[in-house]
């Protein structure tokens, strides 16, 4: 075996995160996630799954929820509530630590025995223990050593009972171990190359380090199953095993109803999910091994002379441990490949990342800290910001790695950008908590906005490749480091109102749609549409911090700019249209102000809004030239000088008694920064004329000759002016507010309100009085005075206690209730007086019976409620 140098070595080992490593971190988080979230419900609800514990501070504050979905207002009732459930935080806190540490331990144990086992299972033997294949193989297996660079040699072992020409890596890091087939060792006098081959990628996994990684993948996917999986299966099914102990156990399991179909469908598909995730590690580490062999032995087949085995369907590929023949070839062929991005992987993390943000976020309401009033939503916002920060900066990462490396690939950022999206709208509807009412809670601005989400990530991918590419190999650099944070700042700013997302239709029927009916008073007909357009611009972004999402959009132009090797053109293209374009705008000023009618803080309003409309027009204009002639930064960078021309010009022309006479006058580059992006994006479309342009951009930063202008600090400069305006703004006048007066309290939603109550304790109680009077009636038929006593006096109590308990929050099912109590009492009271009385002539109460009745119709009532959330209705 000889050492030489291949042809394929140009490729150096990727410093970029491998797919191997990437897929790993996905199922990690999964299998965290989920285990997190069902010991939190453990927690939550306890393992009789009969009382849940926040329910029950929903109880006791009495706060329910609504048919819109808007909080109730009154804050007497949060604080009650909040203090109840900040109780909860230590105990889920100890559940879920507990529940951690057992999936932990578990896959250690797993981890660590899986070589003892494998060696036990197999019967394996060290191949130092057959002396005349030690001899045989003693210097082969040096020399391969040695060609794999490893400093000491791995302890070889013997299968004795495999027939396929084969070996497998296994082990832990400290000590690897390779085993070899007996249908390898016959392999070695026929074809010394395949043997030479195989040996080579097996010592390949041992250079890698993946060892620990397979079966770390393995141990973690075992423990999951075992620890997060199979409870939560099972501890629905705890509370009838517990109530009705006569009833076998598998009628409670009914898999053909909607409801449990969605229920523990939902765990089931994470755990396929992460079964295809642990497959992907298995087979990805193969790839990265076989591209090892490639760089060792020069040839880009070394298993040319071996049987290619059974082929995969393609059905089962994505299901297989193995890849498949062309995989290998691919990878073997082109060891740069492996560096490429895949859209797969991008949708398993988006999923993965989205799926463990929801669990987290389930977690938190658990225990009350997630509301608005202590700034968790914020904190919550950029937690999601950073963490699809992460998958987009590896993407970019690896794809510009994969390019300098010399491959080229079509949509290299785009496809695992919208694959990246696509995974997080999944994610979103998977998670376990919304997979009993996913379909039943999905809107048409719910479904728009996950729908929107694939292609808002596709561009960010995209940008941030580009932005990659224009780094080279400086991103461990200071400018690595600040392009990773304005990254971290592009996706809280466009991505940080996630919470928004899930409750959009209940954001446009209670926010946005009162402020568009209130701004359609304004004007005549023809302006109507236009003010309600530009009220809608302004408070679509849904962003608590304004100049966070501007500042975002700031940096989609401004990071290109500043990284590219020739941004002087650009700059001075960009500045001479947009005031081409201001002057255009300005020279439209006078002709609204004569065709605009009336006056006062209406005019204003109304004037405001057709000047906004111009200013849009201008952008889009502005943006499709500058992108045929300059390249799209300059396009975007065009539309921004224009937008804060226009918003200091408005400032001036609105100006009134220290004030600006308009409201949609106050902010304009809140909505122009906006508007101006999303013209820059759609200028895209527009064939570039000079496609040289755009070269600054596309050249790396390790290559191209920098040249400094002053132009582009002062670009720096004027985003920073421009972002303040937002910030610190004129005053406007009140006169004739947008704002629109507020409605009618909220509704109270009956069968929410009665599900939460009977899960907060309230069936409990009922369940206490039913079981009560069934143990009266079974002592009456003993005729034993002491044991009907004792269950008259146990009736009564139990009734005294559910008489204690909060009363439904439903008018007439409280009402029935309470009748139930009521005569419960008189005939428990009337069986105690007759137990210690025997002789007594106290009649029967003619009302005898119809606490049980009462009672019958108030469960009724509770299940009825309970069945249409169930069914959606």
């Amino acid at each position: 075996m000889t050492a030489a140098a291949p042809a394929l070595s140009t490729v150096a080992p990727p410093r970029a995160p491998s797919g191997t490593s990437l897929r790993f971190a996905t199922l990690v988080v999964l299998a965290v996630s989920v285990t997190a979230f069902v010991y939190a419900y453990v927690s939550n609800g306890g393992f009789s799954g009969i009382v849940s514990r926040s329910s029950a501070c929903n109880v006791r504050a009495n706060l329910y929820p609504t048919t819109s979905g808007v909080p109730d207002p009154d804050a007497g009732k949060w604080a009650v509530y909040r203090a109840c459930v900040s109780g909860l935080l230590l105990p889920t806190v100890v559940w879920i630590a507990a529940g951690l540490l057992v999936l932990s331990t578990v896959a250690a144990l797993v981890y660590l025995l899986s070589p003892w086992w494998r060696i036990r299972r197999s019967r394996l033997c060290r191949i130092e223990d057959r002396p005349e294949v030690w001899e045989m193989l003693r210097e082969p297996l040096q020399d391969a050593t040695v060609v794999a660079g490893l400093r000491r040699r791995p302890e070889f072992y013997l299968d004795l009972t495999g027939p396929r020409a084969g070996g497998v890596a296994f082990g832990t890091r400290r000590r690897p171990r390779v085993c070899l087939d007996a249908g390898l060792i016959a392999l070695f006098h026929q074809d010394r190359a395949g043997f030479d081959a195989i040996v080579l990628h097996e010592l390949a996994h041992v250079r890698t380090g993946d060892i620990p990684l397979t079966y770390l993948t393995i141990a973690v996917w075992r423990a999951c199953v075992a620890v997060a999986v199979l409870p939560w299966v099972l501890i629905p099914l705890l509370p009838p095993a517990r109530f009705y102990p006569k009833i076998p156990l598998w009628s409670h399991f009914n898999p053909l109803s909607w409801f449990n179909a969605r229920l523990y469908g939902g765990v089931l598909v994470l755990a396929a999910l992460i079964l295809l995730v642990r497959n992907a590690v298995l087979r990805s580490r193969e790839r990265e091994a076989d591209a090892l062999v490639a760089r060792w032995t020069g040839s880009d087949d070394p298993y040319r002379s071996l049987a290619s085995g059974r082929p995969h369907r393609r059905i089962l590929r994505w299901i297989a441990t193995h890849p498949t023949a062309a995989a290998r070839r691919a990878a073997l062929r082109e060891p740069a490949s492996l560096l490429r991005p895949g859209a797969l992987e991008a949708f398993a993390t988006g999923l993965a990342l989205q799926v463990g943000y929801q669990h987290l976020l389930s977690v938190l309401r658990m225990v009350g800290w997630y509301h608005a009033d202590n700034g968790s939503f914020d904190v919550m916002r950029v937690v999601w910001g950073v963490l699809f920060a992460l998958p987009v900066g590896v993407i970019a990462w690896r794809g510009a790695a994969f390019r300098r490396a010399g491959g080229r690939a079509r949509m290299l950022f785009a496809a695992p950008g919208l694959a990246l999206g696509a995974g997080i709208a999944v994610g979103d509807l998977v998670a376990l908590e919304q997979v009993p009412v996913a379909v039943t809670s999905l809107g048409v601005l719910r479904t728009a906005a996950l729908a929107f989400a694939p292609t808002l990530m596709l561009l960010v991918c995209a940008w941030a490749g580009r932005c990659a590419l224009l780094l080279g190999p400086h991103v461990s650099t200071g400018r690595g480091l600040l392009f990773a944070g304005v990254l971290g700042l592009l996706c809280i700013g466009l991505f940080g109102h996630v919470d928004t997302y899930a409750s959009a239709d209940v954001n446009w029927t209670e926010v946005l749609r009162p402020y568009l009916d209130h701004a359609a008073r304004y004007g005549r007909p023809v302006d109507r549409p236009v003010v309600q357009a530009a009220v809608l611009a302004l408070l679509g972004n849904l962003h608590p911090a304004p100049p966070v999402t501007a500042a975002a959009l700031a940096a989609l132009w401004l990071v290109p700019l500043l990284l590219a090797p020739r941004s002087g053109p650009v700059v001075r293209a960009a500045t001479t249209g947009a005031g081409f374009a201001l002057v255009v705008w300005l020279a439209a000023l006078p002709v609204f102000r004569l065709l605009v009618p009336g006056g006062g803080p209406e005019r204003a309003i109304v004037l405001s809004a057709w000047e906004l409309t111009a200013a849009v027009t201008a952008q889009l204009v502005l943006s499709a030239v500058l992108r045929r002639r300059h390249g799209w930064v300059a396009a975007a960078c065009g539309t921004w000088v224009l937008g804060s021309a226009v918003t200091l010009t408005m400032w001036l022309a609105h100006w009134h008694g220290g004030q600006v006479d308009s409201i949609l006058a106050r902010r304009p580059l809140q909505i122009l920064a906006t508007t101006g992006i999303i013209a820059a994006v759609l200028a895209i479309a527009v064939p570039a004329r000079r496609p040289t342009a755009e070269r600054g951009v596309r050249e790396t930063g390790s290559g191209a000759a920098r040249r400094r202008n002053p132009l582009v600090p002062a670009m720096l400069v004027l985003c920073a002016a421009s972002v303040a305006t937002i910030v610190w703004c004129p005053a406007s006048l009140s006169g004739a507010p947008i704002q629109p007066p507020p409605g009618p309290p909220p509704v109270m939603d009956r069968n929410q309100a009665l599900s939460v109550w009977s899960s907060g304790g309230g069936s409990s109680r009922l369940d206490d009085v039913v079981w009560a009077n069934a143990e009266f009636v079974e002592a009456a038929r003993t005729h034993d005075p002491a044991r009907v006593l004792a269950a008259c006096r146990h009736q009564l109590q139990t009734v005294e206690a559910a008489a204690h308990f909060p009363a439904p929050p439903v008018a007439e099912v409280s009402t029935m209730l309470s009748s139930a109590l009521h005569h419960l009492t008189i005939e428990a009271n009337w069986c105690v007086r007759l137990s210690l009385d025997p002789a007594g002539d106290e009649e029967m109460p003619e009302t005898f019976g119809r606490g049980a009745e009462h009672l019958l119709r108030t469960t009724e009532a509770l299940f009825a409620a309970r069945m249409a959330l169930l069914k959606g209705v």
